[in-house]
């Protein structure tokens, strides 16, 4: 584990100042946005990261990156915190549509997903089936070259405003669980999908998705028939890393790494409260032995958060979160505590907000006792619990 600080040269300074920059010129940012919000930058920040490659900016450049060294990376990623700028990306299916895509997907959708221009959501979950995604019930019909799709997916985060949706689909019978489920890649401006907004706490939503004899070509598949359970099982990994160490924090794939960047933002607004707080006349918080020893405790959690080994990664930074959100909303009670519109909040509500929310991470995604129970089966050779 390396805690070293790095001087920047010339050139890497004149890359952050570019950074800066496109920031400060297509984006107003919301000192108060956490990366929990489900947000989505603009259409005008996207086009101007995606020309220059900075939507997955470690990507070779002839696959829509950037080919930066992990300084850069580090840079961009830093000052995407500081701007507050929302996370978004492909990474979490680029390698799956790109090894399983056909001619066609890896020909027309590969190259917009690998810029960033187009995006896409998933369709896992659906509303009888909870975190057991391989019980899905919409089915896929072979009608010669197409394929007829019908069915329902809960939780479709994004679908209002995706280009594709990586869809799990029953392509035979149900008993066969596993080994009768197929991948698709559907364009969501296909007729027959409808998309329905769920409201959740606060300014957060998601979406149901309806799929009603909606008609793709066979070319949207992704893998063998059949064998979905084995291509969706790639992404569902990445998903819940955490750790530098892992493909797919530097293309913002993983779920563990937005945990910890909310982190990261709650941190800073902790101390610029302690650095604009006085505890009694004269004494800043900043200058409180014990709250130092608590902001530099969060900084220690968030180093560990970032080296931790990816499938570990949803599990810890989700408990980390939890944990860590709790201490920083104590640590400036009681403006920590008051909710966004209450006179004296601190940061305006945004800190109180993310603890509120810091719960909901140990569900996302599959429950921490679920991923524990994977962990123990694959990295420490457990047996399956009854």
């Amino acid at each position: 584990m390396d805690f070293s600080r790095i001087e920047l040269d010339d050139e890497q300074r004149a890359f952050e100042a570019e950074v800066r920059e496109v920031f400060e010129n297509h984006w107003t940012p919301d000192p108060h946005a956490l990366n929990l919000d489900h947000e989505r930058p603009s259409k005008e920040l996207i086009e101007q990261l995606a020309e220059r490659g900075w939507v997955h900016p470690r990507s070779p450049r002839s696959r829509g990156g950037a080919e930066l060294d992990a300084v850069r990376a580090r840079i961009l990623d830093l000052l995407q915190v500081e701007y507050r700028v929302p996370r978004f990306g492909n990474g979490l299916i680029l390698p799956t549509v790109r090894k399983y895509g056909s001619d066609q997907l890896r020909a027309t959708a590969l190259p917009a997903l690998e810029s960033g221009r187009a995006s896409f959501c998933l369709g896992y979950s659906e509303p009888d089936s909870g975190s057991d995604m391989a019980a899905a019930r919409t089915r896929a019909v072979r009608d010669g070259d197409e394929w007829v799709i019908n069915g329902a997916k809960m939780f479709t985060t994004y679908a209002e405003i995706a280009d594709y949706v990586f869809l799990l689909a029953r392509t035979g019978p149900v008993e066969e669980k596993h080994r009768s489920l197929t991948m698709f890649l559907v364009p969501m401006d296909t007729p027959g999908i409808e998309v329905k907004p769920i409201s959740a706490m606060g300014h957060v939503g998601t979406n149901m998705t309806f799929y009603r004899d909606v008609r793709v070509p066979d070319s949207y598949r992704l893998g063998p028939v059949g064998e979905g359970w084995r291509v969706v099982s790639e992404p569902l990994a990445t998903e819940h890393g955490a750790g530098e160490g892992s493909e797919l924090a530097e293309l913002n794939g993983s779920m563990g790494s937005a945990f910890v960047r909310t982190l990261e933002e709650m941190l800073d607004l902790a101390v610029e409260w302690a650095r604009t707080t006085e505890l009694e006349p004269g004494v800043l918080a900043i200058d409180d032995p014990l709250v130092r020893h608590a902001l530099a405790g969060v900084l220690l959690d968030i180093e560990v958060e970032w080296n931790t080994p990816s499938e570990f990664g949803k599990v810890t930074a989700s408990e980390t979160l939890l944990r860590d959100a709790e201490l920083l909303v104590d640590l400036m009670a009681p403006a920590g505590v008051l909710a966004e519109g209450a006179d004296g909040a601190a940061a305006q509500g945004s800190a109180a907000w993310a603890r509120a929310m810091a719960p909901a991470t140990q569900i996302y995604g599959g429950t921490t006792d679920i991923w524990r129970n994977n962990v123990g089966r694959s990295s420490l050779g457990l047996p399956r619990s009854r």
